[in-house]
């Protein structure tokens, strides 16, 4: 999920139905205790919704929007996750608007100083990628088709020290994720700017997302601009808001507590 993801509650509105039920597939999924930390039970009362239209509501996106996965994708689909039959957009506050023409990638830290543009970054050899997508909040995209950069090819640019082991993910709008190195620089990895043959919309990350595919997708930083070496661990966003420190969903790394 990217910049901020997770959930966005609004009042009751034309839309209300997949806004709440998309949050509270988490919270009936997952267990409402658990959830709460992030979105306490008052804040449910505050917009008009009871726990009775939860799972009522619950019920129909499962059948409508949401569904099990087969027996035979059960390679595919991790643990305590649903398939989804759109590609939900969950965000934590504004979706930054960032044009290409005032686009810039910059690296820091532990690493050469450097700042790319957009034409730059573009100038990398460009592949097509087809990757399972599975976020946090129990819901699972499979075969989602993007175009963009390898992680590994970019890196062929980037001066890192010996002594970095870990990167903060920068993006617009100020949101943060940490991941480890040697989780950054796999070959699966890749920095996406096009999705199922159209431009990135703004939503979904865009103009740039990271995609980390085997992890949950709030470490897929949506809006991405910035990588900082680091020779220690800082947690990021969600990480210090009581998310896992990593994010592996097939060993359901969802929270830290």
């Amino acid at each position: 999920m990217g910049a901020r993801p997770l959930y966005i509650l609004q009042k009751r509105k034309k839309k209300k139905k997949a806004k709440i039920n998309s949050w509270a597939l988490g919270l009936v999924s997952g267990g409402l205790e658990r959830e709460s930390r992030f979105c306490p039970y008052r804040k449910i009362r505050r917009y008009g919704v009871n726990s009775t239209d939860i799972t009522i509501s619950t019920g129909i996106m499962i059948g409508k929007f949401f569904r099990k996965p087969e027996s035979e994708q059960s390679d595919r689909v991790p643990p305590g996750q649903y398939l989804t039959k759109g590609f939900p957009v969950l965000t934590y506050g504004q979706t930054p608007q960032v044009s290409i023409q005032g686009w810039e990638f910059r690296v820091w830290g532990l690493a050469q100083p450097k700042t790319f543009s957009w034409s730059e970054f573009m100038a990398l050899p460009q592949h097509d990628f087809t990757a399972d997508f599975h976020c946090v909040t129990r819901w699972s995209k499979l075969d989602v088709k993007w175009t963009g950069i390898k992680v590994t090819d970019f890196m062929t640019l980037v001066e890192v020290d010996p002594k970095a082991t870990h990167i903060m993910e920068h993006c617009y709008g100020g949101y943060t994720t940490n991941i480890p190195l040697e989780d950054f620089v796999r070959e699966e990895n890749f920095f996406a700017h096009t999705l199922f043959g159209e431009p990135l919309p703004a939503e979904h990350g865009g103009p740039l997302r990271l995609v980390v595919p085997h992890l949950y997708a709030w470490k897929s930083a949506k809006w991405i601009n910035g990588l900082e070496f680091l020779d220690r661990e800082e947690f990021g966003f969600w990480e210090r808001n009581g998310y896992h420190r990593r994010g592996e969903p097939w060993a359901e790394e969802r929270y830290s507590f």
